[in-house]
């Protein structure tokens, strides 16, 4: 009895799996957030998602180079945090304009030495 060429047909892949394992390596494949969000996000947008979109994602709070002291919350809480800090917000950039002016009016007087130096 001839001998039959081998089924290029995958034997014991359960229905749908196939298509699962494509979908998870396809660009144009969707996904879960693993962030916990659960939007389905196209493969190739996933980190952009977690990144830029993600209400779970970890931000930095704006006014941190300024010395808020919170830092690091998740997206989702930016705008609560905002609202609620923006008198502290506001002293802390009072603050930084005091030293900035301070700096400048320094320079202002050494820039004067110089050029009565020369």
């Amino acid at each position: 009895m001839p001998q039959q060429a081998p089924s290029s047909k995958k034997v014991g892949t359960p229905r749908g799996a196939e298509s699962k394992t494509r979908a998870s390596s396809c660009p144009k494949g969707v996904s879960q957030c693993p962030q916990g969000c659960g939007a389905q996000v196209p493969a190739d947008g996933l980190e952009a998602h977690m990144k830029e979109q993600c209400p779970f994602g970890i931000v930095q709070c704006p006014f941190v180079a300024f010395g808020c002291e919170v830092g690091e919350l998740q997206r989702c809480e930016l705008n609560a945090h905002m609202r609620n800090c923006m008198a502290r917000h506001l002293e802390l950039l009072c603050y930084k304009v005091d030293d900035n002016a301070r700096i400048i009016a320094q320079q202002q007087d050494q820039i004067e030495k110089l050029m009565h130096r020369a």
